[in-house]
């Protein structure tokens, strides 16, 4: 797990949300700005009190959260007998049609 040293979670600050250190500007609205294509000079002139690191901390967080994982399933024996009984049914309706 990654260490978030400038990402914050107050719960009297913004209800608990992810902001970028103890201010009140929520990660949510940082990667909103970066997403749709506003220059991280320009958000950082509107919000002189965040940091390049900041921004850049908060995509890695929202890159984090939205990461993919796959979690192989073992099949128990409960579900190997509910597989070997829906295919024992399936041959017996195929002999029963011919």
């Amino acid at each position: 797990m990654f260490q978030w040293d400038r990402i914050t979670f107050t719960p009297r600050i913004m209800a608990g949300q992810a902001c970028t250190g103890e201010m009140r500007i929520p990660v949510s609205l940082v990667v909103n700005l970066v997403a749709h294509g506003k220059p991280t000079t320009e958000i950082l002139a509107e919000y002189p009190d965040l940091e390049p690191e900041d921004i850049e901390q908060a995509l890695k967080y929202v890159a984090w959260l939205a990461r993919e994982q796959v979690y192989p399933i073992q099949e128990t024996e409960k579900d190997l007998f509910h597989a070997e009984a829906q295919r024992h049914r399936e041959e017996r309706f195929l002999n029963f049609l011919l």
